[in-house]
């Protein structure tokens, strides 16, 4: 990034270079064969897994009638990707990534994006992220309501909409308070 290297104008290698960084940072040779290995588990869908709660709120959703989409700081091809290794890529209208446009979370604008891809208002629209600086405090400044799913204790002691289990977002879309 220091370089002004952006994701989209090297989208296969900015991952090979990041693997390259952390691994000498913790002191281990990135071979190409190490990186490659890297490379491969990160897209194997047995090395990952969806939590519990997500593929029932995801069912229950569409089942209300609720537009998804999902918003990367990646790229839409790495998201793409998972979802679909995942079996959920059906679920979602929109995918978007900001390693695609000139702005990325928390800035304003990619909010301001996504109602006007979406032709949503921010009073219409529910923004769920796992990152209180990236998505709830960003989403929130535009008028978005927006729950953290809080997964660990890192974001335990914030006063937000928050929730454990993403089934319990429902409490917030139906106007109810957890």
């Amino acid at each position: 990034m220091e370089e002004g290297c952006h994701w989209k104008d090297r989208p296969g290698e900015i991952y090979r270079d990041l693997n390259k960084i952390q691994l000498e940072h913790c002191g281990i040779e990135p071979t190409v064969e190490l990186v490659d290995k890297i490379q491969e588990a990160y897209k194997d869908a047995k090395n990952q897994a969806l939590y519990d709660d997500v593929l029932p709120t995801l069912k229950e959703l569409k089942r209300w009638g609720y537009l998804l989409g999902t918003l990367t700081g990646g790229l839409s091809v790495d998201m793409e990707h998972r979802l679909k290794l995942f079996g959920i890529r059906d679920y979602f209208e929109h995918i978007v990534a900001t390693a695609t446009l000139p702005f990325g979370k928390p800035e304003p604008e990619t909010f301001h994006y996504i109602l006007k891809l979406t032709g949503l208002t921010p009073e219409e629209m529910a923004y769920v992220g796992d990152n209180y600086e990236q998505d709830i405090v960003a989403a929130t400044k535009v008028g978005i309501l927006a729950i953290l799913v809080v997964r660990n204790k890192k974001y335990s002691a914030l006063d937000c909409n928050r929730v454990t289990d993403l089934r319990n977002i429902f409490d917030f879309l139906n106007g109810g308070n957890n």
